[in-house]
């Protein structure tokens, strides 16, 4: 929980924090990124207020105004400020772009070049005389499109402190990720909500279906070889019940599965996933490997 912090007449607060946007993408990974940074904080009882630089967007920065933004001459700069020297703490969330944060952001960070009052760290400080409180913002890295990550980047990432949530499995893994097959499938290329609640109904109908056969071989009484298939084709379709209550929860909360596939290449993961699909066809191989990964 963030320890409270103190106004200046040394009352307790709660901290304050700046959550900021820093991609004009939608739907935007790093805008849900951001929304899921701010759920814990808020309710860990910090103040968590929300800038998104898709709205307003800020003119260029102006180093004329960099001695003081607080009289820039767009109205929008001056509330940004403001936010920002009301501030104890930033999360900054932005996609990479060519090793680097993205353009809009970089912008927004120059217009804050000397934006400190009090309790904010910038480049010139209001006062002087208190120095401003150590502060590392928290970036989180979104996807920044299809170009191919280099080695130099990833290291440059990982210096950055950009969050992933996972690495992209290789094709020599062989317990297969069920969340992220969910989630990959619901996506598609195009992000598009008619195919994620298409691929719902789909696992939906794969669970209950082993509910229909199970009941259709129990009343039927059927051969030895009617009742082997009809044991398989029940354990396939029981594959579709972790898989249908991963893809409830991403359509409950859209934001989890941006999160889930934040800065992930979507077509390398549809080629990988293509193939390990194919895992539903061995019967509670799904539901063995969802055990697995919460043991």
């Amino acid at each position: 929980m963030p320890e409270p912090a103190a106004d200046a007449a040394g009352a307790k607060r709660p901290v304050r924090v700046l959550v900021v946007a820093g991609s004009r993408r939608v739907p935007s990974f790093t805008r849900a990124l951001c929304d899921a940074a701010a759920e814990p904080l808020a309710a860990a009882g910090a103040e968590v207020d929300r800038w998104d630089v898709g709205d307003p967007v800020l003119p260029l920065a102006d180093p004329a105004c960099h001695r003081d933004p607080r009289l820039h001459p767009d109205p929008d700069v001056v509330r940004l400020v403001a936010a920002a020297d009301a501030a104890d703490a930033f999360v900054l969330g932005t996609p990479v772009y060519n090793g680097s944060m993205s353009g809009v952001l970089k912008n927004l960070l120059d217009h804050l070049a000397g934006a400190a009052g009090p309790r904010a760290g910038g480049v010139h400080r209001a006062d002087p005389a208190r120095p401003a409180p150590p502060r590392g913002p928290l970036r989180l890295s979104g996807s920044g499109g299809p170009r191919r990550a280099s080695p130099d980047d990833a290291r440059r990432r990982r210096g950055q402190g950009c969050w992933r949530r996972r690495p992209v499995p290789s094709a020599g893994v062989r317990r297969l990720d069920v969340r992220r097959l969910a989630a990959i499938d619901m996506h598609g290329l195009k992000g598009s909500p008619v195919r994620a609640r298409v691929i719902v109904a789909e696992f939906a109908f794969g669970a209950l279906a082993a509910v229909v056969i199970a009941a259709l071989t129990l009343a039927s009484a059927p051969t030895l070889g009617w009742w082997l298939l009809s044991v398989w084709l029940v354990g396939v379709c029981l594959n579709y019940v972790p898989l249908l209550a991963h893809a409830l929860g991403f359509l409950r909360r859209p934001e989890t599965m941006a999160a889930e596939l934040a800065g992930v290449d979507i077509r390398a993961e549809l080629r990988h996933y293509t193939t390990a699909q194919l895992w539903v066809l061995v019967p509670l191989a799904l539901v063995v490997f969802t055990l697995a990964e919460r043991a």
